[in-house]
Protein backbone atom coordinates (compact mmCIF):
# COMPACT_ATOMS: atom_id res chain seq x y z
CA UNK A 1 0.00 0.00 0.00
CA UNK A 2 1.17 3.44 -0.49
CA UNK A 3 0.23 5.21 2.32
CA UNK A 4 2.23 2.27 4.30
CA UNK A 5 5.17 4.52 3.84
CA UNK A 6 4.01 7.87 5.88
CA UNK A 7 3.88 6.33 9.13
CA UNK A 8 5.35 9.81 10.39
CA UNK A 9 4.05 13.14 9.73
CA UNK A 10 5.70 14.94 7.26
CA UNK A 11 7.56 18.45 7.26
CA UNK A 12 4.59 20.45 6.24
CA UNK A 13 2.08 18.68 8.82
CA UNK A 14 4.44 19.38 11.45
CA UNK A 15 4.92 22.93 10.80
CA UNK A 16 1.23 23.78 10.21
CA UNK A 17 0.70 21.85 13.61
CA UNK A 18 3.12 23.86 14.82
CA UNK A 19 1.49 27.25 14.17
CA UNK A 20 -1.82 25.84 15.74
CA UNK A 21 0.44 25.33 19.09
CA UNK A 22 1.30 28.68 19.10
CA UNK A 23 -1.60 30.18 18.35
CA UNK A 24 -3.42 28.37 21.23
CA UNK A 25 -3.87 30.11 24.79
CA UNK A 26 -0.85 28.00 26.37
CA UNK A 27 1.45 29.73 23.95
CA UNK A 28 -0.11 32.71 23.27
CA UNK A 29 1.40 35.30 25.45
CA UNK A 30 4.27 33.33 25.99
CA UNK A 31 6.40 34.49 23.65
CA UNK A 32 9.89 33.23 24.83
CA UNK A 33 8.53 29.58 25.10
CA UNK A 34 7.00 30.07 21.54
CA UNK A 35 10.49 30.95 20.32
CA UNK A 36 12.47 28.20 21.93
CA UNK A 37 9.93 25.83 20.56
CA UNK A 38 10.15 26.84 17.38
CA UNK A 39 13.66 26.86 17.14
CA UNK A 40 14.25 23.06 18.64
CA UNK A 41 11.14 21.87 16.07
CA UNK A 42 12.91 23.97 13.54
CA UNK A 43 16.57 22.02 14.11
CA UNK A 44 14.97 18.58 14.81
CA UNK A 45 13.43 18.34 11.20
CA UNK A 46 16.43 19.61 9.52
CA UNK A 47 18.13 17.08 12.01
CA UNK A 48 21.07 19.62 13.07
CA UNK A 49 22.64 18.58 16.47
CA UNK A 50 21.08 20.80 18.88
CA UNK A 51 23.79 22.49 21.76
CA UNK A 52 22.09 24.56 24.90
CA UNK A 53 24.28 27.60 23.98
CA UNK A 54 23.25 27.98 20.70
CA UNK A 55 19.44 27.54 21.96
CA UNK A 56 20.45 30.48 24.47
CA UNK A 57 22.20 32.65 22.11
CA UNK A 58 19.18 32.65 19.46
CA UNK A 59 16.68 32.77 22.09
CA UNK A 60 18.25 34.84 24.86
CA UNK A 61 19.42 38.27 24.93
CA UNK A 62 23.15 38.50 26.37
CA UNK A 63 23.23 34.82 27.33
CA UNK A 64 24.86 33.28 30.25
CA UNK A 65 26.12 29.95 29.81
CA UNK A 66 26.26 29.50 33.60
CA UNK A 67 22.46 30.24 33.72
CA UNK A 68 19.54 27.67 33.59
CA UNK A 69 17.59 29.70 31.62
CA UNK A 70 16.90 27.00 28.99
CA UNK A 71 16.57 24.52 30.90
CA UNK A 72 14.05 25.61 33.25
CA UNK A 73 12.20 27.49 29.68
CA UNK A 74 12.30 23.54 28.09
CA UNK A 75 10.60 22.46 31.35
CA UNK A 76 7.68 25.01 30.88
CA UNK A 77 7.32 23.95 26.94
CA UNK A 78 7.17 20.47 28.21
CA UNK A 79 4.03 21.02 30.52
CA UNK A 80 2.32 23.33 28.41
CA UNK A 81 2.35 20.82 25.35
CA UNK A 82 0.75 18.66 27.88
CA UNK A 83 -1.89 20.70 28.86
CA UNK A 84 -2.12 21.63 24.75
CA UNK A 85 -2.96 17.99 23.79
CA UNK A 86 -5.46 17.77 27.14
CA UNK A 87 -7.26 20.34 26.31
CA UNK A 88 -7.18 22.48 22.57
CA UNK A 89 -5.08 20.21 20.96
CA UNK A 90 -6.67 16.58 21.48
CA UNK A 91 -8.20 15.90 18.38
CA UNK A 92 -5.20 17.58 16.44
CA UNK A 93 -3.72 15.06 14.01
CA UNK A 94 -0.14 15.59 14.79
CA UNK A 95 1.33 15.56 18.45
CA UNK A 96 4.87 17.18 19.15
CA UNK A 97 6.47 15.98 22.17
CA UNK A 98 9.91 17.66 23.76
CA UNK A 99 11.33 14.77 25.33
CA UNK A 100 13.51 14.73 28.68
CA UNK A 101 17.18 15.61 28.90
CA UNK A 102 19.68 17.55 27.73
CA UNK A 103 19.77 16.55 23.63
CA UNK A 104 16.52 18.90 23.28
CA UNK A 105 15.20 16.17 20.91
CA UNK A 106 11.06 16.29 19.89
CA UNK A 107 9.08 13.15 19.43
CA UNK A 108 6.72 13.85 16.52
CA UNK A 109 3.95 11.44 15.95
CA UNK A 110 0.22 10.79 14.60
CA UNK A 111 -2.06 11.52 17.62
CA UNK A 112 -3.81 8.31 17.02
CA UNK A 113 -6.20 9.26 19.92
CA UNK A 114 -7.68 12.45 17.62
CA UNK A 115 -11.04 12.21 15.83
CA UNK A 116 -10.05 12.21 12.03
CA UNK A 117 -7.40 9.92 13.19
CA UNK A 118 -9.95 7.30 14.44
CA UNK A 119 -12.36 7.79 11.10
CA UNK A 120 -8.74 7.11 9.10
CA UNK A 121 -8.01 3.76 10.63
CA UNK A 122 -11.72 2.49 10.59
CA UNK A 123 -11.05 4.01 6.66
CA UNK A 124 -8.52 1.32 6.57
CA UNK A 125 -10.51 -1.17 7.76
CA UNK A 126 -13.35 -0.68 5.03
CA UNK A 127 -10.32 -0.77 2.49
CA UNK A 128 -8.74 -3.83 4.06
CA UNK A 129 -12.12 -5.98 3.77
CA UNK A 130 -11.98 -5.14 -0.28
CA UNK A 131 -15.63 -6.11 -1.27
CA UNK A 132 -17.51 -3.22 -3.60
CA UNK A 133 -19.58 -1.82 -0.63
CA UNK A 134 -16.84 -1.64 2.08
CA UNK A 135 -14.49 0.19 -0.41
CA UNK A 136 -17.16 2.64 -1.37
CA UNK A 137 -17.24 3.05 2.29
CA UNK A 138 -13.94 3.57 2.77
CA UNK A 139 -13.57 6.49 -0.04
CA UNK A 140 -16.36 8.25 1.73
CA UNK A 141 -14.18 8.19 5.06
CA UNK A 142 -11.32 8.98 3.57
CA UNK A 143 -12.66 11.55 1.65
CA UNK A 144 -13.70 12.99 4.94
CA UNK A 145 -10.23 13.13 6.47
CA UNK A 146 -8.71 14.18 3.07
CA UNK A 147 -11.07 17.19 3.73
CA UNK A 148 -10.49 17.86 6.83
CA UNK A 149 -7.09 17.25 7.03
CA UNK A 150 -5.41 18.05 3.20
CA UNK A 151 -2.03 17.71 4.43
CA UNK A 152 -2.54 14.48 6.11
CA UNK A 153 -0.83 12.35 3.40
CA UNK A 154 -1.70 9.09 4.22
CA UNK A 155 -5.43 9.98 3.90
CA UNK A 156 -4.81 11.50 0.23
CA UNK A 157 -2.76 8.09 -0.34
CA UNK A 158 -5.58 6.10 1.13
CA UNK A 159 -8.28 8.05 -1.38
CA UNK A 160 -5.67 7.48 -4.33
CA UNK A 161 -5.40 3.89 -3.98
CA UNK A 162 -8.66 3.44 -4.25
CA UNK A 163 -9.37 5.76 -7.14
CA UNK A 164 -6.98 3.83 -8.89
CA UNK A 165 -7.67 0.05 -8.53
CA UNK A 166 -11.45 1.63 -9.60
CA UNK A 167 -9.78 3.95 -12.64
CA UNK A 168 -7.84 0.49 -13.55
CA UNK A 169 -10.74 -2.04 -13.64
CA UNK A 170 -13.17 0.54 -15.24
CA UNK A 171 -10.82 1.33 -18.02
CA UNK A 172 -8.25 -2.14 -18.10
CA UNK A 173 -10.75 -3.31 -20.31
CA UNK A 174 -12.34 -2.11 -23.28
CA UNK A 175 -16.30 -2.89 -22.75
CA UNK A 176 -17.33 -0.17 -20.44
CA UNK A 177 -17.20 2.10 -23.59
CA UNK A 178 -17.18 5.10 -21.13
CA UNK A 179 -15.27 8.46 -21.45
CA UNK A 180 -11.97 8.75 -21.28
CA UNK A 181 -12.58 11.29 -18.60
CA UNK A 182 -16.11 10.73 -17.81
CA UNK A 183 -15.92 8.64 -14.79
CA UNK A 184 -13.15 8.72 -12.57
CA UNK A 185 -10.23 9.80 -14.51
CA UNK A 186 -10.52 13.49 -13.33
CA UNK A 187 -10.77 12.90 -9.84
CA UNK A 188 -7.74 10.52 -10.19
CA UNK A 189 -5.72 13.15 -12.26
CA UNK A 190 -6.85 15.57 -9.58
CA UNK A 191 -6.15 13.52 -6.28
CA UNK A 192 -2.50 12.64 -7.77
CA UNK A 193 -1.22 16.06 -8.53
CA UNK A 194 -2.25 17.13 -5.14
CA UNK A 195 -0.27 14.30 -3.48
CA UNK A 196 2.73 15.20 -5.39
CA UNK A 197 2.45 18.56 -4.73
CA UNK A 198 2.57 17.70 -1.30
CA UNK A 199 5.45 15.16 -1.41
CA UNK A 200 6.76 14.67 -5.26
CA UNK A 201 9.06 11.27 -3.99
CA UNK A 202 5.85 10.02 -3.44
CA UNK A 203 6.27 6.42 -4.87
CA UNK A 204 2.69 5.48 -5.35
CA UNK A 205 1.55 8.75 -7.30
CA UNK A 206 4.15 8.33 -9.36
CA UNK A 207 2.75 4.49 -9.85
CA UNK A 208 -0.36 5.62 -10.12
CA UNK A 209 0.62 8.52 -12.67
CA UNK A 210 2.37 5.74 -14.79
CA UNK A 211 -0.84 3.65 -14.77
CA UNK A 212 -3.28 6.29 -15.90
CA UNK A 213 -0.16 7.16 -19.04
CA UNK A 214 -0.21 3.47 -19.46
CA UNK A 215 -4.24 3.19 -20.21
CA UNK A 216 -4.35 6.38 -22.16
CA UNK A 217 -1.57 4.65 -24.45
CA UNK A 218 1.14 7.24 -23.72
CA UNK A 219 3.26 4.54 -23.65
CA UNK A 220 6.64 6.41 -23.16
CA UNK A 221 4.80 8.67 -20.63
CA UNK A 222 4.24 5.86 -18.21
CA UNK A 223 7.99 4.70 -18.98
CA UNK A 224 9.17 7.71 -17.77
CA UNK A 225 6.65 7.90 -14.61
CA UNK A 226 7.87 4.26 -13.77
CA UNK A 227 11.39 5.24 -13.83
CA UNK A 228 10.72 8.21 -11.81
CA UNK A 229 8.97 5.32 -8.97
CA UNK A 230 11.92 3.12 -9.56
CA UNK A 231 14.41 5.83 -8.76
CA UNK A 232 12.61 6.52 -5.38
CA UNK A 233 12.17 2.93 -4.09
CA UNK A 234 13.09 -0.12 -6.74
CA UNK A 235 11.88 -3.14 -5.43
CA UNK A 236 8.30 -1.41 -4.79
CA UNK A 237 7.62 -0.57 -8.19
CA UNK A 238 9.03 -3.56 -10.04
CA UNK A 239 7.08 -5.69 -8.01
CA UNK A 240 3.76 -3.74 -8.09
CA UNK A 241 0.78 -4.86 -10.03
CA UNK A 242 0.75 -1.56 -12.15
CA UNK A 243 4.09 -2.50 -13.67
CA UNK A 244 3.40 -6.07 -13.95
CA UNK A 245 0.49 -4.82 -16.49
CA UNK A 246 2.87 -2.19 -18.01
CA UNK A 247 5.45 -5.15 -18.88
CA UNK A 248 2.88 -7.23 -20.40
CA UNK A 249 1.36 -4.11 -22.61
CA UNK A 250 4.73 -3.89 -23.67
CA UNK A 251 5.08 -7.14 -25.21
CA UNK A 252 7.25 -8.69 -22.05
CA UNK A 253 4.33 -10.87 -21.30
CA UNK A 254 5.88 -13.76 -18.84
CA UNK A 255 7.73 -11.15 -16.89
CA UNK A 256 3.97 -8.81 -16.61
CA UNK A 257 2.33 -12.02 -15.25
CA UNK A 258 5.10 -13.36 -12.89
CA UNK A 259 5.17 -9.84 -11.24
CA UNK A 260 1.01 -9.28 -11.12
CA UNK A 261 0.93 -13.22 -9.73
CA UNK A 262 3.89 -12.43 -7.09
CA UNK A 263 1.65 -9.40 -6.00
CA UNK A 264 -1.23 -10.81 -5.58
CA UNK A 265 0.35 -13.26 -3.29
CA UNK A 266 1.83 -10.08 -1.25
CA UNK A 267 -1.74 -9.06 -0.80
CA UNK A 268 -4.06 -11.65 -0.93
CA UNK A 269 -6.96 -9.58 -0.23
CA UNK A 270 -6.35 -7.04 -2.52
CA UNK A 271 -9.20 -7.80 -5.62
CA UNK A 272 -7.53 -5.30 -7.66
CA UNK A 273 -4.30 -7.44 -8.20
CA UNK A 274 -6.91 -10.16 -8.56
CA UNK A 275 -8.53 -8.76 -11.09
CA UNK A 276 -5.43 -7.79 -13.06
CA UNK A 277 -3.86 -10.95 -13.01
CA UNK A 278 -6.64 -12.82 -14.42
CA UNK A 279 -7.09 -10.20 -16.82
CA UNK A 280 -3.55 -10.62 -18.28
CA UNK A 281 -4.27 -14.99 -18.07
CA UNK A 282 -6.71 -13.72 -21.02
CA UNK A 283 -4.68 -11.65 -22.50
CA UNK A 284 -1.95 -14.36 -23.16
CA UNK A 285 -4.17 -16.71 -24.33
CA UNK A 286 -4.14 -19.11 -20.41
CA UNK A 287 -8.04 -19.65 -20.47
CA UNK A 288 -8.25 -22.09 -17.79
CA UNK A 289 -5.90 -20.13 -15.73
CA UNK A 290 -7.49 -17.34 -16.07
CA UNK A 291 -11.00 -19.01 -15.43
CA UNK A 292 -9.55 -20.15 -11.83
CA UNK A 293 -8.37 -16.45 -11.19
CA UNK A 294 -11.52 -15.97 -11.69
CA UNK A 295 -13.00 -18.15 -9.27
CA UNK A 296 -10.85 -16.90 -6.71
CA UNK A 297 -12.15 -12.93 -8.05
CA UNK A 298 -15.74 -14.46 -7.54
CA UNK A 299 -15.05 -16.10 -3.57
CA UNK A 300 -13.99 -12.82 -2.22
CA UNK A 301 -16.42 -10.69 -4.08
CA UNK A 302 -19.37 -12.71 -6.23
CA UNK A 303 -20.65 -8.93 -7.19
CA UNK A 304 -18.03 -7.63 -9.11
CA UNK A 305 -19.94 -7.00 -12.33
CA UNK A 306 -16.36 -6.21 -14.28
CA UNK A 307 -15.51 -9.78 -13.22
CA UNK A 308 -18.79 -11.06 -15.20
CA UNK A 309 -16.98 -8.98 -18.38
CA UNK A 310 -14.07 -11.49 -18.14
CA UNK A 311 -15.78 -14.61 -17.52
CA UNK A 312 -17.19 -13.56 -20.71
CA UNK A 313 -14.63 -13.45 -22.34
CA UNK A 314 -12.82 -16.51 -21.37
CA UNK A 315 -15.78 -18.61 -21.98
CA UNK A 316 -16.17 -16.98 -25.64
CA UNK A 317 -12.49 -18.00 -26.56
CA UNK A 318 -13.32 -21.59 -24.98
CA UNK A 319 -15.84 -22.05 -27.80
CA UNK A 320 -18.80 -21.58 -24.52
CA UNK A 321 -21.03 -19.25 -26.23
CA UNK A 322 -24.31 -19.56 -24.56
CA UNK A 323 -22.42 -19.65 -21.37
CA UNK A 324 -21.21 -16.32 -22.21
CA UNK A 325 -24.14 -14.77 -23.36
CA UNK A 326 -26.56 -15.85 -20.93
CA UNK A 327 -23.73 -14.14 -18.32
CA UNK A 328 -25.40 -10.85 -19.58
CA UNK A 329 -28.89 -11.71 -18.15
CA UNK A 330 -30.55 -11.91 -21.15
CA UNK A 331 -33.29 -14.39 -22.06
CA UNK A 332 -32.80 -16.21 -25.34
CA UNK A 333 -34.77 -18.46 -27.15
CA UNK A 334 -33.02 -19.84 -30.63
CA UNK A 335 -36.45 -22.00 -31.34
CA UNK A 336 -38.63 -18.83 -31.00
CA UNK A 337 -36.15 -16.72 -32.63
CA UNK A 338 -36.52 -13.75 -29.62
CA UNK A 339 -34.41 -12.66 -27.13
CA UNK A 340 -35.54 -10.32 -24.01
CA UNK A 341 -34.88 -7.21 -23.80
CA UNK A 342 -33.94 -6.15 -27.00
CA UNK A 343 -34.06 -2.69 -27.08
CA UNK A 344 -31.19 -0.53 -26.90
CA UNK A 345 -33.03 1.29 -23.70
CA UNK A 346 -33.45 -1.93 -21.86
CA UNK A 347 -30.10 -2.62 -22.75
CA UNK A 348 -28.96 0.60 -21.79
CA UNK A 349 -30.29 0.47 -18.08
CA UNK A 350 -28.87 -3.05 -17.93
CA UNK A 351 -25.32 -1.76 -18.49
CA UNK A 352 -25.51 -4.39 -21.18
CA UNK A 353 -25.83 -1.58 -23.97
CA UNK A 354 -21.49 -0.94 -22.73
CA UNK A 355 -20.77 -4.50 -23.61
CA UNK A 356 -22.85 -4.67 -27.17
CA UNK A 357 -19.94 -5.68 -29.51
CA UNK A 358 -19.51 -8.80 -27.03
CA UNK A 359 -22.86 -9.57 -26.75
CA UNK A 360 -23.18 -9.99 -30.31
CA UNK A 361 -20.54 -12.11 -30.88
CA UNK A 362 -21.65 -14.27 -28.18
CA UNK A 363 -24.98 -14.70 -29.85
CA UNK A 364 -23.56 -15.32 -33.07
CA UNK A 365 -21.52 -17.94 -31.07
CA UNK A 366 -24.71 -19.20 -30.19
CA UNK A 367 -26.07 -19.74 -33.71
CA UNK A 368 -28.45 -16.59 -33.66
CA UNK A 369 -26.98 -14.82 -36.73
CA UNK A 370 -30.41 -13.73 -37.55
CA UNK A 371 -31.64 -12.78 -34.20
CA UNK A 372 -28.10 -10.24 -34.21
CA UNK A 373 -29.13 -9.18 -37.60
CA UNK A 374 -32.41 -8.26 -35.93
CA UNK A 375 -30.88 -6.73 -32.76
CA UNK A 376 -28.16 -4.63 -34.51
CA UNK A 377 -31.19 -3.29 -36.85
CA UNK A 378 -33.16 -2.28 -34.18
CA UNK A 379 -30.52 -0.26 -32.01
CA UNK A 380 -28.39 1.00 -34.81
CA UNK A 381 -31.59 3.30 -35.40
CA UNK A 382 -32.01 4.29 -31.20
CA UNK A 383 -30.16 7.26 -29.94
CA UNK A 384 -28.18 5.60 -27.56
CA UNK A 385 -26.12 3.81 -30.35
CA UNK A 386 -24.50 7.21 -30.58
CA UNK A 387 -22.66 6.22 -27.05
CA UNK A 388 -21.54 2.81 -28.15
CA UNK A 389 -17.36 3.12 -28.15
CA UNK A 390 -15.84 2.50 -31.33
CA UNK A 391 -14.30 -1.12 -30.15
CA UNK A 392 -17.80 -2.23 -29.23
CA UNK A 393 -19.29 -0.69 -32.90
CA UNK A 394 -16.13 -2.99 -34.40
CA UNK A 395 -16.56 -6.20 -32.46
CA UNK A 396 -20.60 -5.80 -33.62
CA UNK A 397 -19.66 -5.63 -37.35
CA UNK A 398 -16.81 -8.40 -36.97
CA UNK A 399 -20.04 -10.70 -35.13
CA UNK A 400 -22.05 -10.17 -38.36
CA UNK A 401 -19.12 -10.76 -40.61
CA UNK A 402 -18.49 -7.03 -41.72
CA UNK A 403 -14.85 -7.31 -40.79
CA UNK A 404 -14.53 -4.01 -43.66
CA UNK A 405 -17.07 -2.34 -41.56
CA UNK A 406 -14.90 -3.07 -37.91
CA UNK A 407 -11.54 -1.94 -38.98
CA UNK A 408 -12.94 1.35 -40.62
CA UNK A 409 -14.54 1.99 -36.60
CA UNK A 410 -10.87 0.84 -35.65
CA UNK A 411 -9.61 3.26 -37.83
CA UNK A 412 -11.76 6.11 -37.07
CA UNK A 413 -10.69 5.60 -33.77
CA UNK A 414 -7.29 6.31 -34.79
CA UNK A 415 -7.75 9.51 -36.60
CA UNK A 416 -10.04 11.11 -33.83
CA UNK A 417 -8.51 11.77 -30.60
CA UNK A 418 -11.65 12.24 -28.79
CA UNK A 419 -12.80 8.54 -29.46
CA UNK A 420 -10.21 7.17 -28.32
CA UNK A 421 -10.89 3.34 -26.55
CA UNK A 422 -8.77 1.93 -23.77
CA UNK A 423 -8.55 -1.25 -25.61
CA UNK A 424 -5.83 0.96 -27.63
CA UNK A 425 -2.75 -0.62 -25.18
CA UNK A 426 -4.46 -4.31 -25.78
CA UNK A 427 -5.11 -4.64 -29.22
CA UNK A 428 -1.77 -6.26 -29.81
CA UNK A 429 -2.50 -9.03 -27.34
CA UNK A 430 -6.25 -9.17 -26.65
CA UNK A 431 -7.95 -12.70 -28.16
CA UNK A 432 -11.08 -11.17 -29.14
CA UNK A 433 -9.23 -8.79 -31.64
CA UNK A 434 -7.74 -12.59 -33.43
CA UNK A 435 -10.29 -12.10 -36.30
CA UNK A 436 -9.07 -8.82 -37.33
CA UNK A 437 -5.26 -9.71 -36.98
CA UNK A 438 -4.74 -11.34 -40.86
CA UNK A 439 -5.47 -7.99 -42.44
CA UNK A 440 -3.06 -5.70 -43.22
CA UNK A 441 -4.75 -2.72 -41.95
CA UNK A 442 -5.09 -4.24 -38.60
CA UNK A 443 -1.41 -4.71 -38.63
CA UNK A 444 -0.76 -1.07 -39.98
CA UNK A 445 -3.05 0.42 -36.92
CA UNK A 446 -0.37 -1.78 -34.61
CA UNK A 447 2.50 -0.34 -36.06
CA UNK A 448 1.14 3.03 -35.68
CA UNK A 449 0.84 2.46 -31.88
CA UNK A 450 4.39 1.58 -32.18
CA UNK A 451 5.73 4.73 -33.83
CA UNK A 452 3.41 6.87 -31.41
CA UNK A 453 5.23 5.15 -28.10
CA UNK A 454 2.80 2.15 -28.68
CA UNK A 455 3.32 -1.15 -26.95
CA UNK A 456 6.73 -1.95 -28.59
CA UNK A 457 9.56 -1.70 -25.40
CA UNK A 458 12.16 0.96 -25.58
CA UNK A 459 15.86 0.14 -25.64
CA UNK A 460 16.55 1.22 -22.12
CA UNK A 461 13.71 -1.13 -20.99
Amino acid sequence: MGRDRYRDPNGAEVLEQLKLILASTQFRGAATQGRLLQYIVDKNLAEEPIQEVHIGDAIFENYDTDSHKVRSNATIVRQKLESYYEDEGKNDIVRIRLLAGASYKVEIIYNQNAAMMKVYATAIAYQQHDTERSRIRARVLFSQVAKSLPHFIPAQVGLLEIELESFVLRRLLPFLGMDAFGEGGGMLWSTISYVLQLDDRCWFAHISLATMYLLYGRWRDSSEEFQKAREIDLHATMTSSAYGMYLASIGRIEEGLTVASEAMLRGPGNMGCRMIRAFLFYATRKFADAEEAMREVVAFDEKRHLGDVIDQLIWYQKGEFRRAFERFGIMLDLEANTIQPATSDDLYKRRTFYYFGLMMMSLVGCGGMTLAKQVMELNSRQSVWKTIRPVQRALSYVALGHDDWALKALKRMFLRQKDFDFALPWMHLLPIFDPLRKYPQFQEMLETLAQRGGWMPDDDD
